[in-house]
């Protein structure tokens, strides 16, 4: 609200599962790396797949274009629902 009388926009993304080189770095160090990623990849609701970065960048492109204008203050989740589900799943454990 700060920043709103400078047009200023702020809003924030989310993202889990995305597969760059430091994921592929971190799965690696795993005894069975291919193991863990696909025990990973099963909870993701949306194709069971992650999010790849050319998504994320849509997502960033489509806020800073004025299709968005008036988006502000949001936490925007890029991660196939896997944050929510994880989160739900804790909850009911």
């Amino acid at each position: 609200m700060e920043l709103s009388s400078s047009s200023v926009r702020v809003n924030a993304l989310v993202i889990a599962e995305s597969y760059t080189p430091a994921y592929e770095k971190w799965i690696q160090e795993f005894e069975n790396p291919k193991q863990k990623l696909s025990s990973i990849v099963k909870k993701i609701p949306l194709e069971q797949r992650t999010t790849q970065t050319e998504e994320i960048a849509d997502t960033v492109l489509l806020l800073l274009s004025n299709r968005s204008f008036h988006t502000t203050g949001q936490i925007i989740y890029v991660d196939c629902e896997y944050v929510y589900f994880d989160r739900t799943i804790s909850l009911i454990k």
